[in-house]
């Protein structure tokens, strides 16, 4: 348990371990908070802890609307559609252009 906490730790942070508003894993946890999608589905999605996904929505002006718990067939698509990886081969242009599109920060 120790392990696995000291590794998500540093998620989303820059090298000053601040939130970086960029990163994919904070650009993910707000789309998909603004889809619905439940904390616990973000956390399996994003590797953020749940408490950090909140911290971060709160950041971002994003409110947590925790009605889809990821398994319904939109959910899924959305979490297909959305991921870290995806989000990783973005460039920053289309990331900047992403977190306006939903009115992210």
């Amino acid at each position: 348990m120790l392990t696995e906490q000291k590794q998500r730790s540093g998620r989303g942070l820059d090298a000053h371990r601040r939130i970086d508003p960029n990163m994919p894993e904070n650009i993910l946890a707000a789309v998909l908070s603004q889809h619905g999608l439940s904390a616990r589905a973000i956390e399996h999605a994003t590797g953020l802890s749940v408490g950090a996904i909140s911290y971060r929505n709160r950041k971002a002006g994003v409110q947590l609307r925790d009605y889809r718990e990821g398994r319904g067939a939109v959910a899924r698509r959305i979490l297909v559609t959305y991921s870290v990886g995806n989000l990783s081969d973005m460039s920053p242009e289309r990331r900047r252009k992403l977190r306006s599109d939903f009115g992210v920060g």
